[in-house]
């Protein structure tokens, strides 16, 4: 893959685990490249159990994976971990995503690499 792009999600978890998410781009859709434009079509946000926030764990976990042409999302990797349990709920709700579909530009799929921030608000 020659380019690599950015898909940037901020994920605001209360610690009443309400989740409220943001894609933040320049076109208000999901520009991928100069040549191929992806809609997120289905965001399940992670995991974060009362548990969790009781203890107090925090942190972002930066998640790469490959977009299918059908637009399911494959080969999913942890590239920046916290070392915590945070990784693998960050993991687990990336791989229920779905993106629109797209035709690959010279046979080359789209990967993608979105940092998701696990805070507790400050009360």
């Amino acid at each position: 893959m020659k380019k690599a792009a950015a898909l940037f999600l901020v994920l605001a978890l209360a610690s009443c685990a309400s989740v409220d998410y943001k894609l933040i781009d320049s076109t208000g859709g999901v520009a991928v490249t100069d040549q191929v434009s992806l809609k997120l079509l289905k965001m399940v946000p992670p995991e974060y159990p009362p548990d969790v926030q009781l203890a107090k764990i925090q942190g972002i976990v930066q998640v790469g994976f490959t977009v299918q042409e059908s637009g399911d999302v494959t080969d999913i990797l942890i590239t920046q971990p916290t070392g915590s349990v945070l990784d693998q709920f960050a993991g687990n709700a990336v791989s229920q995503w779905k993106f629109s579909p797209y035709r690959a530009i010279n046979g080359e799929l789209l990967r993608l690499s979105v940092p998701i921030t696990f805070a507790l608000n400050s009360k």
